[in-house]
């Protein structure tokens, strides 16, 4: 979200994380469900940060999917 807000792209977050930042703006409908990726080097995988993002961001939309 702190990338977007300063203006290095666009990007989809989750409406909790883009609340945060009174810069974001909302620029498209809401997406009610989507299908995510998390592309990590198969070099890294096992990495304990690298897993560690990975789990807290699959466990963080177990609990909250809608972003909301």
């Amino acid at each position: 979200a702190a990338a977007i807000a300063t203006g290095l792209g666009l990007g989809v977050l989750p409406q909790r994380a883009a609340r945060q930042h009174a810069a974001l703006r909302q620029t498209s409908p809401i997406i009610a469900q989507a299908t995510g990726w998390l592309i990590v080097h198969p070099d890294l995988r096992h990495t304990p940060r690298i897993r560690a993002v990975a789990d807290s961001l699959a466990a963080s939309f177990r609990r909250e999917p809608s972003g909301r």
